[in-house]
């Protein structure tokens, strides 16, 4: 997974520089950037790569979101610089991760019980926390709210697509509060 987010970090920089950087038999694949919120704090943009599979089309995203003033103004921001979180240390996972893993997790498991369920059956909390990595595989919607997201395949079958999950930034620093309260 790690080595997937290294191959994105260079296809954004030269899908930026306007190269054809993804190519199949027939061509180019189609990628596309789009800014999903512009504000006086923030600026986030997803970019997203369509490939033709045997199975249908595969999206892959990868977003980023800027910091537009105070102490990181100018510099792409982590879940946890987003939140103010920052901590002594390098605490692995983060506090802010370990929050938005701990949030998406109890949804996952609470849709895993419905009989129609598309994640992947053998699915563990390891397996979960491998898929993607918090502090950086969200951008903030229209609205502000942090949208993290897992790419197909990785904890549901490919046909559900790529997984979103939205918190409001209350939703977020509520949590914050509970978890230091001992209650998430």
């Amino acid at each position: 997974m790690k080595n997937l987010k290294h191959l994105l970090a260079l296809m954004l920089a030269l899908l930026m520089s306007g190269c054809v950087f993804a190519e199949d038999e027939t061509g180019p694949l189609p990628a596309s950037a789009q800014t999903v919120h512009d504000s006086q704090r923030y600026l986030s943009i997803v970019y997203t790569v369509a490939e033709e599979t045997g199975n249908g089309l595969h999206e892959t995203l990868l977003a980023q979101t800027y910091a537009r003033d105070g102490l990181y103004a100018g510099q792409e921001l982590t879940l946890t610089q987003l939140l103010g979180l920052e901590q002594d240390g390098d605490e692995e996972p983060s506090i802010a991760s370990q929050l938005v893993y701990d949030l998406i997790w109890q949804i996952v498991e609470a849709d895993r019980q419905n009989i129609e369920s598309e994640y992947l059956e053998e699915l563990s909390r390891a397996d979960f926390e491998n898929a993607f990595f918090p502090e950086r595989d969200f951008y903030l919607d229209e609205d502000g709210n942090a949208v993290f997201f897992i790419q197909a395949g990785e904890i549901a079958v490919e046909a559900a697509g790529v997984l979103i999950f939205p918190f409001s930034p209350a939703e977020l620093l509520s949590a914050v509060h509970e978890s230091e309260n001992g209650s998430v």
